[in-house]
C-alpha cells in the first residue's frame, strides 16, 4: 500500500514496511491500523480498500473530514475509531461494512447526520456518538440495527429519536 499511496509515503519507514508503529500484522497482511493523533492526516487514500485483512482502524484525533468511498471495500472491519475528528458527514458506503461492530463519533462535532445506510450494519453492537453537538436528527433506519446493544448520545441536541 506504501508504494501505491503517495499520501503514506511520508509515514511509512523505507527499511521495513511491517516497522510501521501503529499497523499490526497477522500471516503477512496488515490486520490493524493505528493513526491516532496524527493531525496531518486529512484524508485517506482510497488504497485503503486494498486492506482486505484490516479488522480495526484507528483514525481518532486526525484532521479527516471526510472517509473515501473505498472504505466500503473493507469486508473485515469490526472496528472503526473516528472520535475526536472533524467529520461532518459519513459516505453512504459506511452502510457496507457488514462486520462491522464498534463504531465511534464521539466528539465529532461536526457530524451533522448519519446516512440511512447506517442501518445496514447488521453486526453493529456499539455506536458512540456522544458530544456530536450538530447531531439534531437519526435516520429512521437506524430502528434496523437489531444487534445494537450500546447507543450513547449524551450531548447530542436530539429533536426526536426515529421509531
Amino acid at each position: 500500500m506504501r508504494a501505491a499511496s503517495p499520501a503514506l509515503q511520508e509515514w511509512w519507514p523505507e527499511d521495513d514496511p511491517r516497522s510501521w508503529t501503529g499497523v499490526t500484522w497477522l500471516g503477512g497482511r496488515v490486520h490493524g491500523i493505528v493513526l491516532r493523533s496524527c493531525r496531518r492526516l486529512a484524508a485517506l487514500p482510497p488504497e485503503v480498500g486494498q486492506l482486505q485483512a484490516l479488522t480495526s482502524l484507528d483514525l481518532q484525533r486526525t484532521a479527516l473530514m471526510t472517509l473515501p468511498h473505498e472504505i466500503g471495500q473493507l469486508q473485515a472491519l469490526t472496528s472503526l475509531d473516528l472520535q475526536k475528528t472533524p467529520l461532518a458527514t459519513l459516505t453512504p458506503e459506511i452502510g457496507k461494512l457488514q462486520a462491522l461492530n464498534k463504531l465511534e463519533l464521539s466528539y465529532c462535532i461536526e457530524l451533522e447526520t448519519l446516512p440511512p445506510e447506517i442501518g445496514d450494519l447488521q453486526a453493529l453492537t456499539e455506536l458512540y456518538l456522544f458530544r456530536c453537538e450538530k447531531l439534531a436528527w437519526l435516520p429512521r433506519e437506524i430502528g434496523q440495527l437489531h444487534a445494537l446493544t450500546r447507543l450513547t448520545l449524551g450531548g447530542c441536541p436530539l429533536k426526536a429519536l426515529p421509531p
